[in-house]
């Protein structure tokens, strides 16, 4: 009795560390870019004098091993394929937004790196730090491609028309823009965006050196618009799981046969 009951122990323990995965994750997505100043006002970035411009761009992460609510700092990364190009900040000299690159931050946050090119001349880094939270609640309930974050629903197409008609969580506990809460006094065409599953916080930093230094980029994902999930791949089980788990067994056959 003693024997099954260790084998039914060791059978779960196995078990249990081959549904353990990853999943890479890619989206759709748009959203809002804001650009402020070293001394927190908005600069705009939008030649129709909302204080915003509108961005678009594929998202692809590593969700990692989800526990409790909160990634796993080892298991999360992420690239998006953002490159935007604005024209009339600093009198009409481009300012060009790219290559971003994600991480775990800690809690429900993700850090981003991007790159900033100033008239083709100018080029560094930007942090962009982010409340993730409404996604974490997403990858917590389950993702299904075509599934739809958007503000603080995730909606899904439950009757495989191809549209993600149908709410699934409402309120995922996404967190409001940071900026939200900025001063649009000069933007009298300024809209808030109200929370969004990937929401740019007060911790994000500016630029550190060259002529722009304290410029600070505000990129807010499925902030009024959506994140759609368009693939998802799972990371295989390491395969020294699975020598693990079969050398376990392999010991219990061995201490059988000695008891024999």
């Amino acid at each position: 009795m003693k024997r099954i009951y260790l084998f039914g122990r060791i059978c779960m323990i196995v078990l249990l560390a081959s549904n353990a995965h990853a999943d890479i994750v890619t989206f759709d997505f748009t959203g809002r870019m804001t650009v402020v100043d070293a001394f927190g006002g908005v600069i705009g970035g939008s030649s129709d004098g909302d204080g915003y411009t509108p961005i678009s761009a594929e998202l692809t992460m590593n969700t990692g091993f989800v526990s409790g609510g909160v990634f796993n700092v080892d298991d999360f990364i992420g690239t998006s394929t953002l490159d935007i190009t604005v024209n009339d900040l600093f009198f009409g000299n481009p300012v060009r937004i790219h290559d971003a690159s994600l991480s775990y931050g800690g809690g429900f946050t993700i850090n981003g790196t991007l790159l900033a090119d100033y008239s083709s001349t100018f080029d560094n880094s930007i942090q962009v730090e982010w409340d993730a939270a409404g996604l974490a609640t997403a990858v917590l309930f389950g993702l299904e491609v075509g599934d739809t974050l958007s503000g603080n629903e995730m909606s899904r197409d439950t009757n495989a028309d191809g549209f993600a008609d149908t709410v699934v969580i409402s309120d995922l506990g996404s967190a409001i823009p940071y900026a939200d809460t900025l001063d649009y006094t000069f933007f009298p065409d300024f809209t808030l965006q109200g929370p969004a599953p990937m929401a740019a916080t007060s911790n994000s930093i500016g630029l550190t050196e060259g002529p722009f230094a304290g410029l600070v980029v505000l990129i807010d994902i499925g902030s009024g618009n959506s994140m759609t999930v368009t693939s998802i791949s799972t990371i295989p089980v390491p395969a020294a799981v699975w020598l693990f788990g079969s050398g376990l067994i392999g010991l219990i056959g061995v201490a059988r046969r000695k008891k024999g």
